[in-house]
């Protein structure tokens, strides 16, 4: 069986690296051989951003059989991988992105207790802040909201609430009822 196209497109300091069609074998073989710190998956351009070793890279396709497409071979500048957060672990901007998260974390609890607090209804089953806030984003939108918000609110992370975790998964829960 013959391995897909791959397409690598030098761009603004990094590469773009496309597959004519999905191939676990070198999805697999970019994984291994970029590191995590050097490459992300672009959900919008449907492609891979690598930083660098895109030579080795090109060569291990090849040798698995597919057919390598390239476009410009060097890149123009050194990419930011710090606004996606590819940085180095340790390092004093990784550290400033962990501070920054936490910090937005912790801001988001804030206002999820004060919106609550301030949620005339809030003791009544079915009209509390979650349930509003569902109510607000849409059924389309429930489970993606409850997820970002248990990442922040779940009692095992720092910036957990018991409390508000409950609230939330309640109203998931009746909002699923109403839906079905």
């Amino acid at each position: 069986m013959t391995k897909p196209m791959v397409t690598i497109t030098a761009r603004d300091g990094h590469w773009g690296v496309t597959f004519a069609a999905y191939d676990a074998e070198l999805v697999q073989a970019l994984k291994a051989i970029i590191p995590h710190a050097d490459r992300r998956w672009d959900r919008d351009a449907y492609e891979w951003v690598i930083a660098k070793g895109i030579t080795k890279l090109a060569k291990e396709f090849e040798r698995l059989g597919a057919t390598v497409v390239r476009t410009k071979e060097t890149p123009q500048a050194a990419p930011d991988w710090g606004s996606w957060g590819g940085t180095t672990e340790g390092s004093a901007q990784y550290w400033k992105q962990q501070y920054d998260a936490m910090r937005a974390a912790y801001q988001l609890r804030e206002q999820a207790e004060a919106f609550r607090r301030a949620s005339p209804s809030a003791a009544t089953p079915g009209g509390g802040w979650a349930d509003q806030l569902y109510a607000a984003v849409g059924a389309s939108r429930v489970k993606l909201i409850h997820r970002l918000l248990a990442d922040v609110l779940h009692p095992d992370k720092a910036t957990g609430d018991t409390g508000l975790m409950q609230e939330l998964n309640a109203a998931r829960d009746r909002h699923r009822k109403a839906a079905a």
